[in-house]
């Protein structure tokens, strides 16, 4: 099954479960104004966790609950009443809750879980999230819409220096990586790519963002990476690439990352330093114009061997 038809089914089960709920109870004449604000809320949240996983759920339920709050103060202007619409009131913010912030993340999970149970080879082992393989072709096809359409793509390529790693034994490693790729995935919409190379870096492909907002999200990204490293912040690196600026750079790294071996498909804690745009040929031809798009937002030199683009 894919997933656009995972999502449509959820959107389409869950808005017939609504809307019947809505005609049941106004026939009934058990449904008042504010109850049937609360159930077309209920259904904006559920979309947005839907479309845009557990961020954009949590944002969703937020502003759903300040919205059914004000609505219920001004349809409840009699203080005397007010303790019996608390429960009530109480009862809404929790299910905007579970199905804006839970649901997401139910959500997110199912689309990694049903492409692993699909093609087991689409996964990184160590991250859970997106391989090489699949990145690869993914940007292939964004490029390709692009180039018919128009439409603006945005990616991010997020690296960590070897030395965050240390002398960490490898299931810490894994355990660094993953935490790493979740905090990324709750940083992106549902429609967003995450992947890692297998040289350790982590791509993030954004369709339908322009060079703007995907600086927006690789510094978000990016701060969201350090804050979970602790001390470990020198040498973590986010660059952007967008089309059409960064044409060339993106066709460079598409080249880079094609055809992996099964020696690259070794997971590692780390990235190879080979892939460094420093040490790439192909890839330092590319980029060597400036580019606006491309800015390095790491705080500090990154250490010799790291990707500091």
């Amino acid at each position: 099954m894919r997933f656009t038809r995972f999502e449509q089914i959820v959107l389409l089960a869950g808005g017939a479960a609504i809307l019947g709920s809505m005609a049941i109870s106004i026939a009934t004449g058990g449904t008042d104004y504010v109850e049937l604000v609360a159930q077309g809320l209920l259904f904006v949240v559920l979309y947005a966790a839907v479309r845009l996983g557990r961020r954009g759920g949590a944002t969703a339920a937020t502003l759903a609950s300040v919205a059914y709050a004000l609505v219920v103060i001004s349809h409840a202007p009699d203080t005397t009443a007010a303790p019996n619409h608390i429960p009530v009131l109480v009862l809404r913010l929790i299910t905007f809750g579970l199905v804006g912030i839970v649901g997401g993340e139910l959500v997110t999970r199912f689309r990694y879980g049903l492409t692993k149970f699909g093609s087991g080879s689409a996964l990184d082992d160590w991250s859970r999230v997106f391989n090489q393989e699949y990145i690869h072709t993914t940007i292939s096809m964004a490029v390709a819409r692009h180039e018919r359409y128009g439409d603006p793509v945005a990616l991010v390529i997020l690296a960590i220096s070897p030395q965050v790693f240390g002398t960490m034994k490898p299931v810490r490693q894994r355990g660094l990586v993953r935490a790493v790729a979740g905090v990324i995935r709750a940083d992106v919409r549902m429609m967003d790519e995450v992947a890692r190379l297998t040289d350790g870096r982590f791509v993030i492909l954004m369709p339908h963002t322009d060079a703007e907002g995907g600086a927006v999200a690789r510094d978000r990204i990016r701060d969201d990476v350090v804050a979970i490293l602790g001390p470990h912040t020198d040498g973590v690196t986010a660059r952007l690439l967008a089309l059409p600026i960064d044409r060339d750079a993106i066709t460079a790294l598409l080249e880079s990352i094609s055809a992996p071996t099964d020696e690259d498909q070794e997971p590692s804690g780390a990235y190879n330093s080979s892939a460094d745009i420093t040490l790439n040929p192909a890839l330092r031809s590319a980029v060597s114009a400036p580019s606006v798009s491309t800015l390095n937002t790491s705080t500090a030199a990154s250490p010799e061997g790291s990707t500091k683009q």
